[in-house]
């Protein structure tokens, strides 16, 4: 089934280069804008807190690599369950032939539409990875991948929790999501662990 979504995928980014172009650029926009101001702000004052330019930069680019990797994978409302079920497609899911798994799994896959916050990400890591002079070896790739699959597991987890209100009020609570994973987008960019017990 990834196949076919990644094939339905192309041919809605391919319908034109001004097409194409105007998506890679307006989600490049979009993921450089929710968090590149924590980049700004560690650059005039020299870092945050204990952590350098490079080190904040290395928490932003993973930070967007796991959001385009959320999109990439669990895009047209997967993410957002509390629209499934208050608007009823949660049962056009059950009816369907094949497992609700293998529908959550696969239907929103869009490796091309939805890759700019992913292609940002990478870009970040990568210079950050560099600024650093970290010695990038297969068990650090391994260590990455986890980070980063742990990262979307609690993501996808926190959106599913919070989705699930949905069954109890399906209209009232339909748009609850929205509301949820914003928090998430609004936190995402601040380095949290150096607020220690002042929280």
């Amino acid at each position: 089934l990834w196949g076919l979504y990644a094939r339905m995928d192309l041919l809605f980014i391919a319908r034109g280069m001004k097409t194409a172009l105007s998506w890679y650029f307006a989600d490049l926009l979009l993921a450089l804008g929710a968090a590149v101001w924590a980049f700004l702000l560690a650059a005039r004052f020299d870092g945050t807190g204990a952590r350098s330019q490079a080190q904040v930069a290395f928490l932003l680019g993973l930070a967007l690599f796991v959001k385009g990797a959320v999109d990439f994978a669990f895009n047209a409302n997967v993410y957002v369950p509390s629209r499934r079920v208050g608007r009823g497609q949660l049962d056009h899911m059950l009816l369907m032939p094949q497992p609700l798994w293998v529908t959550i799994a696969s239907d929103g896959f869009m490796p091309f539409s939805c890759s700019g916050t992913l292609i940002a990400g990478t870009l970040a890591l990568v210079w950050s990875v560099h600024a650093l002079a970290l010695p990038v070896t297969a068990g650090w790739l391994a260590l990455l991948a986890l980070y980063v699959a742990s990262a979307a597991v609690i993501m996808m987890s926190f959106a599913y929790l919070w989705g699930s209100l949905a069954f109890l009020a399906p209209r009232g609570a339909e748009e609850i999501n929205s509301t949820t994973m914003r928090l998430v987008e609004q936190l995402k960019p601040f380095p949290l662990d150096a607020v220690g017990a002042g929280l």
